[in-house]
């Protein structure tokens, strides 16, 4: 009987501890602040710059690389962007920019992957991360995280984006 119960009292800890640390996707949560460098590939043309991410509402890219877009940032801004080029912004209405359109569609899914309750999240290899699969402006999308819930990657039929150095958003 001692035997039993000594079993049973080391095989608790064994099962609560989810027995190698994989996260499982349905408790998976993304982080939602953060920022961090990003390299986007289009059409075999990189472009490196920054995201943003403080909420649903605040979220801002910038370019470093080439070095004539560093004048040219997006944010959101209430049902659209902001654009600004060196000093001068302007307001952009969502819809002037097609669905597809990879700017657009890179604000999107980091709206849609990171704040959206989708369900959609699954594990992904053995670094304990996950990723989902979604549809963003009618395309599909495929956003990938680190187990830790930041943002590493998204992936769509018309560029891919890579991110990495996280720093706390401001």
């Amino acid at each position: 009987m001692k035997k039993i119960i000594l079993s049973a009292l080391l095989l608790i800890p064994l099962l609560l501890s989810g027995c190698g640390g994989t996260l499982s996707a349905p408790d998976f949560l993304p982080l939602q602040a953060f920022s961090l460098s990003m390299t986007v590939r289009i059409h075999e043309k990189d472009f490196r710059g920054a995201l943003t991410c403080r909420s649903y509402e605040e979220i801002e890219v910038d370019f470093t690389d080439p070095p004539g877009l560093s004048v040219f940032s997006v944010r959101t801004a209430g049902e659209g962007y902001a654009v600004r080029v060196g000093d001068v912004e302007d307001d952009v209405a969502k819809d002037f920019w097609p669905e597809g359109a990879p700017l657009r569609l890179l604000i999107e899914t980091v709206r849609t992957a990171v704040f959206t309750n989708h369900g959609a999240f699954a594990p992904e290899g053995d670094g304990g991360g996950c990723s989902a699969a979604l549809t963003v402006c009618g395309a599909p999308v495929t956003a990938s995280f680190d187990r830790d819930g930041l943002l590493t990657e998204i992936r769509t039929e018309t560029f891919q984006a890579d991110f990495s150095g996280a720093d706390p958003a401001e």
